[in-house]
């Protein structure tokens, strides 16, 4: 047992943290270097595994027409600013804020 680890943790927790921490950091390294054996479960440094993701990225850009990359971009916009809330008109895509008018110190709805 390491130190610092809580008294009387069994082998399948500790088994369990032990695989979340290193499917964090396969996340963190993109999916490189290192690899799962399916058959007995173990994972491992596969230095061989060295995916270009940008390049990826970069060829199905390419396969995308100018409405795909708006429509994406636009995904990512709503997730950004976290609106949730339905649009205002749903052919153009508006939400209704409040704006505030600095000169006079109030609020006004805009779009």
């Amino acid at each position: 047992m390491l130190p610092g680890l809580p008294a009387g943790i069994d082998a399948a927790r500790l088994a369990a943290m032990v695989e979340m921490v290193i499917k964090q950091v396969m996340t963190a390294v993109g999916g490189q270097y290192i690899s799962l054996n399916p058959d007995n479960g173990q994972y491992f440094l596969d230095l061989q595994k060295d995916i270009d993701f940008d390049a990826l990225i970069d060829q199905r850009v390419e396969t995308l027409g100018n409405d795909d990359l708006d429509g994406a971009f636009f995904r990512v916009f709503q997730e950004a600013v976290d609106l949730r809330k339905a649009p205002y008109r749903e052919s153009h895509l508006l939400w209704e804020h409040e704006l505030m008018w600095t000169a006079r110190n109030v609020g006004r709805w805009g779009y």
